[in-house]
């Protein structure tokens, strides 16, 4: 008999707070409709097989067409039908406490089933495994500095992106090899993980109401805008098949190099458990230093679990909301080098500035980013996004490969650096304010200016009352600033990336903006455009 070369096992995940990964999709009242606190998603292709065969279909074709067009959702055409058994025309239905404007859909199979796609899980392990190598690793950092040091000589990039398929090929390939041929000398080939078995919609899914947090004047606080998301519900587990192609390994694959990385697989755990500690202690720190205490106890929490479980244990961020840090690894390069990249690389551009106005003073390694996306629930309570607890499971045959494996490269096995303080430290800055579990926000409300000249121009961070004058098909805003002519003197725009959950703003509307920046019209030098967003 021919032994395997595939070695099989299950990686095992428990979600320690709501998770998601979205479709790409939007759902509109057009496509569900909420009685209490449920949601029901309608089946399409059904609702129109059902009303085909009923014999006052063209009555009620045209009723439904009415209500989308007239009022835009589809709860009024099933209100009619209430009396009726129904649940043949839903596709799902999922707990909501909120009402949801738009809501985005968690990935599923096409039976509306809920499943964690193993290329998001491979994605957070390369992550965790690129971010862990070089945190340990001094000398591939530096080198990793020099890279990018040399291209921040050219003093425009802003069009270019860094070199990160480079920068990852120093740590996954044995040599450097031409870009096309990278692929087939990562050592994550070792490693092929596949989609987790899936669940019915209804089972698993929660729809939460998130806020996107921001460092902004000195304080933490939410942006006035919501995102409805469907997200697994927190403690539940996935098994994920996981093989390992050891074939790769072997003399008629020695072309590869792989022998010369496999100390990054046969110890990924670890690689991951040292990047554990370093992002939650990250996050803790951030919610401590920024006043939120109920976010920071969370990761304090998680940090001590950590610490007293076995040594192949991590927990790492995954899917929407697992924060820039997650998947990079600029911050580990030092703060000169972080600080060049955020102005002159187009992917990394205006990171940790107000606005990402980069004429604005920075706010350091340590807030930038300066934003979080959280959880925040009907009584007050808050929640990160995206954290999962996993181990692999390695059982009989594939168990004793792997210890011969670890014992065979115990000298090349990194040394986890798991020190992080809690419990002693105190925020630094007490607010004689109380602050409020909903928004952890303690300051007073922005005070307007009322009018502005020629001698008091606009200024980044100023807040003033604008009429909105019209607005670009695109969602481009431009609006009349009190006191100044907007044909001769100044107008405002706020571009769609700053209006809330990209709203509609009609002409003669007033809206509250606040000041990002001021520029001189390219078409009229006369005229400063002062660019705003909605605040």
């Amino acid at each position: 008999m021919i032994p395997s070369f595939l070695k099989s096992c299950h990686l095992v995940a428990q979600t320690l707070c709501p998770i998601h990964i979205g479709s790409g999709d939007v759902l509109t009242p057009l496509d569900y409709y909420q009685k209490g606190q449920t949601i029901y998603v309608v089946d399409q292709n059904a609702l129109l097989a059902w009303i085909s065969t009923r014999p006052d279909a063209e009555k009620l074709a045209s009723q439904l067409t009415s209500a989308i067009r007239v009022e835009r959702k589809c709860k009024p055409f099933f209100d009619k039908f209430q009396n009726e058994n129904l649940s043949g025309l839903i596709a799902y239905q999922v707990q909501c406490i909120g009402s949801p404007s738009e809501i985005r859909p968690f990935i599923k199979t096409l039976g509306n089933r809920v499943y964690l796609p193993g290329s998001s899980v491979k994605g957070s392990l390369r992550s965790g495994l690129f971010r862990g190598k070089i945190f340990l690793d001094k000398k591939l950092r530096e080198a990793i500095g020099d890279i990018i040091q040399s291209d921040l000589q050219d003093s425009d990039l802003k069009h270019t992106f860094t070199k990160s398929d480079e920068i990852q090929a120093r740590v996954f390939v044995k040599r450097y090899e031409e870009a096309r041929k990278r692929p087939n000398f990562d050592i994550n080939r070792l490693l092929n993980i596949r989609d987790s078995e899936a669940y019915p919609a209804s089972e698993i899914l929660e729809i939460v109401e998130t806020r996107v947090y921001s460092v902004r004047h000195g304080s933490l606080g939410p942006k006035n805008f919501s995102i409805y998301v469907e997200a697994i519900r927190r403690g539940r587990k996935f098994n994920i098949p996981v093989v390992w192609q050891t074939h790769l390994l072997d003399e008629n694959a020695a072309c590869l190099g792989f022998s010369e990385k496999e100390e990054l697989m046969a110890f990924l755990p670890e690689y991951c458990r040292q990047v554990s500690f370093d992002l939650l202690t990250q996050e803790m720190e951030f919610y401590d230093r920024n006043q939120l205490p109920e976010l920071k106890e969370w990761f304090e929490n998680k940090l001590n679990l950590l610490s007293k479980s076995k040594s192949t244990l991590f927990i790492l961020p995954f899917g929407w909301g697992s924060g820039y840090d997650a998947k990079t690894i600029t911050d580990l390069l030092g703060e000169e080098i972080f600080k060049e990249v955020t102005k002159k690389f187009k992917n990394t551009y205006g990171l940790g500035y107000p606005g990402k106005n980069t004429e604005l003073e920075w706010l350091g390694p340590k807030d930038a980013p300066k934003s979080r996306k959280v959880v925040c629930r009907p009584d007050g309570r808050l929640e990160p996004m995206g954290w999962v607890e996993m181990k692999f499971d390695l059982p009989g045959d594939i168990g004793e490969w792997m210890e011969e494996r670890r014992q065979s490269l115990e000298e090349r096995k990194p040394e986890i650096k798991t020190s992080f303080s809690t419990g002693s430290k105190k925020t630094s800055v007490i607010s004689e304010q109380p602050i409020s579990k909903k928004t952890g926000n303690h300051l007073p409300k922005p005070q307007t200016i009322k009018a502005f000249s020629k001698e008091r121009m606009p200024k980044p961070g100023d807040f003033f009352l604008g009429k909105v004058i019209y607005t670009e098909p695109n969602g481009r805003i431009y609006l009349e600033i009190p006191g100044l002519d907007p044909d001769e003197i100044a107008m405002a725009i706020v571009e769609t990336d700053e209006i809330p959950s990209k709203k509609k703003y009609a002409a003669g509307k007033t809206s509250l903006c606040e000041v990002l920046t001021c520029k001189a019209d390219p078409y009229d030098k006369n005229i400063v455009l002062v660019i705003c967003r909605i605040s």
